[in-house]
């Protein structure tokens, strides 16, 4: 697995994302970076340790030796020494990050023939003992730690002895950033397809402010033609009205003046005398002829109003001989 063989400090890592990002890291926001992106800090062993998993329903441990990563059980004192505000620990317990490679003796694989493995290997997440025979390993940061005496002795890099790194994993960083430039590429394409959608919408939008434009230009010519008919009922009420108060008016006779009077008075004197009829009695013969000829002919008048008007001629008379 020589791909995850590089574990890189956290001055490293600082070169690292400086060069492959456009930000600029210090140690506060390498430390921030992945806490926020759930990337590991591990270290590297190589040595004996005891494996514990379970098999078939039942919980069984090997001693076996490994080489590869592993995570540190608390993970706030995995970051204090990735940063180096933590100068070491001893670690009697971690689990398996990424396991190069691993071998179990047949003595004990003999311990647990009631059992056998059937295939069965460590894997990520397989919990691992280090304090076997009395030893564990001591990680400290940026040192190169003696796993056997626990002592934080620090060894030249051509060192033969065994030896632990606290770190994150190149290829960690590198998939966090291939994640970044995929998620960058499909951020870029939602962001085309939000413009087209946003493009289309105001497009669609101008469309509606245009017909809703018309639609009120339409409603204030309603509006404006509402009114005038409201105007119209308006005024045919007020003739309906006046048209009904003038026709529930009772009629009245309109009086002549006394001049007009006399005038027509004088000559219904005239005519009557001149046919030989005699006006001496408002109410009498004369009247009754005249009562009986207006029937006669369709223009009743009554004998009350027949009698004043023979009066008004005696009167015109009388009034002509002073």
């Amino acid at each position: 697995m020589d791909e995850y063989s590089h574990l890189m400090d956290i001055d490293e890592v600082i070169e690292y994302l400086n060069k492959n990002t456009e930000r600029k890291f210090d140690q506060g926001k390498v430390i921030k970076f992945i806490e926020q992106r759930n990337i590991p800090v591990v270290f590297e062993y190589e040595g004996w340790g005891t494996w514990n998993f379970r098999n078939k329903g039942e919980y069984q441990s090997l001693n076996i030796k490994l080489k590869g990563y592993f995570n540190i059980q608390y993970v706030i004192y995995a970051r204090k020494l990735f940063r180096g505000s933590l100068n070491n620990i001893s670690l009697g317990e971690a689990r398996i990050y990424r396991l190069d490679s691993h071998y179990i003796n047949a003595n004990e694989l003999n311990r647990i023939r009631h059992n056998p493995l059937d295939g069965l290997e460590p894997k990520e997440g397989d919990h691992i003992l280090f304090e076997t025979g009395g030893r564990a390993p001591i990680f400290a940061y940026q040192k190169f730690i003696d796993v056997y005496t626990n002592k934080a002795t620090i060894f030249e890099e051509d060192s033969s002895k065994s030896k632990g790194k606290v770190g994150v994993l190149k290829v960690d960083l590198e998939e966090h950033l291939k994640k970044k430039d995929i998620e960058a590429m499909e951020n870029e394409t939602k962001m085309e397809t939000s413009s087209s959608k946003i493009e289309k919408l105001e497009s669609e939008n101008e469309k509606l402010k245009s017909e809703n434009a018309s639609l009120i230009q339409q409603l204030e010519e309603l509006a404006i033609a509402n009114s005038l008919i409201k105007q119209k009922e308006q005024d045919i009420n007020e003739l309906k009205e006046k048209l009904r108060s003038h026709l529930e008016e009772p009629t009245k006779d309109k009086q002549l003046t006394y001049k007009s009077q006399m005038t027509v008075a004088r000559m219904l004197y005239a005519i009557l005398v001149e046919h030989k009829y005699d006006l001496s009695a408002p109410k009498g013969k004369t009247n009754q002829l005249i009562e009986i000829a207006s029937q006669s002919h369709g223009t009743s008048v009554s004998r009350n109003f027949i009698s004043e008007w023979i009066k008004l001629a005696n009167q015109a008379k009388n009034d002509s001989i002073k």
